[in-house]
């Protein structure tokens, strides 16, 4: 546990499955972090000889499990004050650690901080994600899980934890193949400490063919998978809640959520009714953090589709999620 007035140890974890191509400008992007900590799950493409060719970093070589056992592995074995989960096929930005050091005190469960898209070839795309900005502090942060059990969280990448947080948390539950860690962890974070966001760009997100969130790529399948992905990691989320002493959340109080349900009903991918879906719907909107415009869009968009007709399901989905 780090102690008041002291800069804080940072371990970085990085996940790999066969990223042989992207391993060392991971590991490389670190290089200012206390402990390098490379989880290999089972590649089969090279990458191992790439992480015994290079140094001061602790390798784990483990049999294929998936990402949530590699996180686990590399949590298990590092010693940090703070940890840092960094997807192998992306880079932390030069300043990275360093910012979080600076910004880090006793009551900081978690830090967050925006990301640059580049493609496979490491040339930006022109997207940033999240934008954050000075509003976003850890009260809003608070407030945001009180009216609608979400905040604008950054990806796996983005995200340094504290140890006192992971030691709660940890190890995480193998609860589905495809949900991502760290929309689990950051509905978590706020019970434990204060999210700080920092409104800079500290890292690169990497889009390309075969990465396991396919974050670019719309299909049908997709939207089906994370809306389904939704409502497991809620349930895993209310199971831990519940064992230790808290009230659960309800995922269609999130109008992210509840605008792909719709989705998926008009699409034909779902059997839910509709009806009673919609002023949930509506709600879980009106109380989101955005513009009205914002808002009065994705109501008329949940009011469009209680038309029956697929065909104009599809071309929404389309336009909204491409």
């Amino acid at each position: 546990m780090e102690v008041a007035g002291k800069r804080p140890t940072v371990s970085v974890v990085i996940t790999n499955y066969n990223y042989g191509r992207y391993i060392s400008g991971a590991i490389e992007s670190a290089r200012t972090a206390d402990e390098i900590i490379v989880v290999d799950d089972g590649s089969t493409d090279g990458s191992i000889d790439v992480i015994n060719g290079l140094t001061g970093i602790t390798p784990i070589l483990k049999p294929n499990g998936g990402h949530v056992s590699a996180v686990n592995a590399g949590f298990a074995a590092s010693h940090g004050d703070v940890v840092i989960f960094l997807d192998a096929d992306d880079r932390l930005g030069a300043d990275c650690i360093a910012a979080v050091k600076a910004k880090w005190t006793p009551k900081v469960s978690k830090v967050q901080w925006g990301l640059r898209g580049v493609d496979a070839d490491g040339t930006p795309t022109g997207s940033l994600f999240p934008e954050f900005t000075d509003r976003h502090t850890p009260q809003w942060c608070q407030e945001q899980m009180r009216r609608q059990h979400w905040y604008v969280a950054s990806a796996t990448s983005g995200n340094a934890w504290s140890r006192a947080f992971l030691d709660w948390v940890m190890p995480l539950p193998q609860y589905a193949k495809y949900v991502v860690v760290d929309d689990y962890m950051s509905v978590l974070a706020p019970y434990v400490g204060d999210v700080v966001s920092l409104a800079y760009v500290f890292g690169e997100y990497r889009f390309h063919a075969g990465q396991m969130s396919s974050i670019s790529q719309f299909t049908e399948d997709r939207l089906e998978r994370d809306t389904n992905d939704d409502e497991v990691r809620y349930g895993a989320v209310n199971d831990f809640l519940v064992q230790h002493g808290h009230t659960r959340l309800d995922v269609l109080r999130w109008s992210q959520h509840t605008i792909k349900r719709i989705f998926l009903i008009r699409l034909g991918r779902s059997r839910e009714k509709i009806w009673p879906l919609l002023p949930r719907h509506i709600t879980a909107t009106l109380s989101q953090d955005t513009g009205l415009d914002s808002k009065v869009k994705n109501i008329i968009l949940g009011l469009v589709l209680m038309i029956p007709y697929r065909p104009l399901a599809s071309w929404l989905a389309r336009v909204k999620y491409t």
